[in-house]
C-alpha cells in the first residue's frame, strides 16, 4: 500500500523537534501534519483514515477508552489499528505492587503523566468490531519495573 498522506496526534510538545527531525531525516515523500492535542479529541473527519498507530501514549492519556473510541471512528471500514504500549505487569506479585505505588509516582512525574496500566483490558473492548491479536514483546529485564 502506497502511503499518500500522514497525520500525527502528539499531546506531548516536547517531542516537535525529534518529530521534525525525523521527518528530515526519512525524506517522507508525502505530504505530513502534526496536532498537538490529546487523542481523546481527535480533529478528523469520521471514516477518513486507513489506518491508525498507536505507539506508547495510552499510559498518558486521561481516557484510554475514549481515545480507542476516537480512533474506531476516525478508520475506514476494512481499516487497522496497530498498537504498541508498555503496560503493567500481568502477573500479581511484588513487582506488581512496585509499579502501582514507588515506581508508578516517579514515572508519572519525571514520564510525562506515564501510568503504569493493564491496557490489554481497555483494547479487548475492541474485539467485536476487529480481530485482536496480541503479540506480547519482554523489555530487558530492569527489575522492578519490567515488563
Amino acid at each position: 500500500t502506497k502511503i499518500t498522506s500522514w497525520v500525527g496526534i502528539e499531546p506531548n510538545t516536547n517531542f516537535e523537534e525529534h518529530i521534525n527531525e525525523t521527518k528530515s531525516k526519512y525524506h517522507m515523500g508525502f505530504p505530513t501534519s502534526l496536532k498537538w492535542y490529546q487523542g481523546e479529541h481527535l480533529d478528523v473527519p469520521e471514516a477518513s483514515v486507513d489506518h491508525v498507530v498507536i505507539t506508547l501514549v495510552l499510559c498518558s492519556v486521561d481516557d484510554v477508552d475514549k481515545v480507542l473510541r476516537e480512533a474506531k471512528r476516525a478508520l475506514k471500514v476494512g481499516g487497522s489499528i496497530v498498537f504498541m504500549e508498555h503496560v503493567a505487569d500481568w502477573t500479581p506479585g511484588l513487582r506488581r505492587q512496585l509499579q502501582d505505588t514507588v515506581f508508578g509516582s516517579f514515572f508519572y512525574t519525571f514520564g510525562d503523566g506515564c501510568n503504569f496500566r493493564e491496557t490489554w483490558h481497555h483494547i479487548d473492548k475492541l474485539k467485536g468490531d476487529f480481530d485482536v491479536n496480541y503479540t506480547f514483546a519482554q523489555a530487558p529485564e530492569i527489575w522492578p519495573i519490567s515488563p
